[in-house]
């Protein structure tokens, strides 16, 4: 099985989410807008793409939260384990699956840990 390799980068300054990204030889992270224009290097929180498409064709990412069909919450974790959805509100750390089994149609991005909004 194979996967596209892509990243975002949220930008705490202007609180924005860039997914045209190039991670440089030197760590550096260039972006640029949806047009394609103003490349900037900045520095930010780096998100890997899991691979994987919610039930409505929503890319997951790390740091995604997303909602199972039973309406619970869970944040989208990479660690030593690889990928998994780590409860939202729990004191504990509760892996709800691994990534490799999760079937699109039980999830729903409703947001990520950035932003405000988000539940």
């Amino acid at each position: 099985m194979t996967r596209e390799i892509k990243f975002r980068v949220w930008h705490k300054a202007t609180k924005q989410m860039y997914y045209h990204v190039d991670v440089r030889c030197d760590g550096s992270l260039k972006v640029w807008d949806d047009k394609g224009d103003n490349g900037q290097l900045l520095t930010g929180i780096l998100e890997q793409f899991t691979g994987l498409k919610d039930k409505n064709g929503v890319e997951i990412y790390q740091g995604s939260l997303v909602k199972s069909r039973f309406g619970n919450v869970y944040e989208v974790v990479l660690d030593e384990f690889g990928y998994h959805f780590k409860a939202i509100g729990e004191k504990t750390r509760h892996r709800e699956r691994c990534g490799c089994c999760l079937k699109s149609e039980a999830w729903e991005v409703i947001g990520n840990i950035h932003t405000e909004d988000s539940p």
